[in-house]
């Protein structure tokens, strides 16, 4: 939850429109259905006594303002829905493919996810949201071809419900402070 407080704070402000790094796809609790349209990524390095590289991936709904330099978030914008993993990676420059699995214990070990989060009615500004469903088990294949990824992911929240999803496009970095020269603007 700290990376995500982290993304979420390392970004803020406005300018030009854009369509760039517009991706396709969806997530499902139940039988309610959510598209997916862009996502951003921060590599956080080596985060406490983890052995591998801990990365933050956000997937988030059209109702968002992305505030973009150089395919970098330098704000959020609006709000919507956001599903939200930490995984745990072996690769220092990238997300790598694989499967990556639920880790409970959160031990940050390479090929594994944790603090999956699903936030309802989400405001990046002031980190409000209306409802949150945490994710206790489930898996995530990734696949990539040079900048372009495609996940699909299977899981469990906290109180059972299945959870089911899949997300193809490229991703934002969100790392940087940078003031912003395009924006990103998708109504409802």
């Amino acid at each position: 939850m700290l990376g995500l407080l982290f993304t979420v704070v390392a970004i803020a402000s406005c300018n030009k429109k854009s369509d760039d790094n517009v991706g396709n796809g969806y997530f499902s609790i139940g039988s309610t259905s959510y598209p997916l349209f862009t996502g951003f990524l921060v590599n956080n390095g080596h985060w406490g006594s983890a052995t591998a590289y801990s990365y933050d991936l956000s997937l988030l709904t059209r109702d968002f303002y992305l505030y973009v330099t150089d395919d970098v978030i330098d704000s959020i914008r609006g709000h919507g829905q956001m599903f939200h993993f930490n995984f745990y990676a072996s690769d220092s420059l990238s997300l790598n493919p694989g499967v990556y699995v639920y880790d409970a214990e959160q031990l940050g070990t390479a090929g594994t996810f944790t603090n999956g989060n699903v936030f309802f009615n989400f405001y990046p500004v002031s980190l409000r949201y209306d409802s949150i469903r945490k994710i206790t088990s489930g898996q995530i294949t990734i696949l990539k071809n040079g900048n372009d990824y495609q996940l699909s992911f299977e899981g469990k929240d906290e109180n059972g419900q299945n959870l089911t999803g899949y997300y193809e496009g490229t991703f934002y970095l969100g790392s940087s402070v940078k003031k912003a020269f395009k924006t990103i603007y998708h109504s409802r």
